[in-house]
């Protein structure tokens, strides 16, 4: 299972070092699972799921409907946002 979390950078970087289990009382397990996650870029845009975007293209495409750059930018902000847009960045 996958889950996105908000956490202090200097948290991380502390977990990082190696002293989150005691400068925080947090579990060796939990500690080794945020050091191995993935920091998002600052100032990203809305993450949704790619497939999906392809999926609906493919569908489109086998119905022989062309798409122009407006549906395509249509088709995608119809796509669910899985994780929204930092505050700095922006979405579709």
């Amino acid at each position: 299972m996958k889950i996105v979390i908000d956490i202090a950078e200097n948290i991380k970087k502390q977990i990082d070092d190696g002293k989150g289990e005691t400068e925080f009382r947090i579990p060796l397990w939990l500690a080794y699972s945020i050091s191995k996650g993935m920091v998002l870029p600052e100032g990203h845009g809305d993450l949704k799921d790619v497939q999906d975007i392809i999926n609906r293209i493919n569908l489109n495409y086998n119905n022989h409907q062309s798409i122009d750059a407006y549906s395509l930018k249509d088709m995608i902000a119809a796509v669910p946002t899985i994780i929204k847009a930092d505050k700095d960045g922006g979405g579709v």
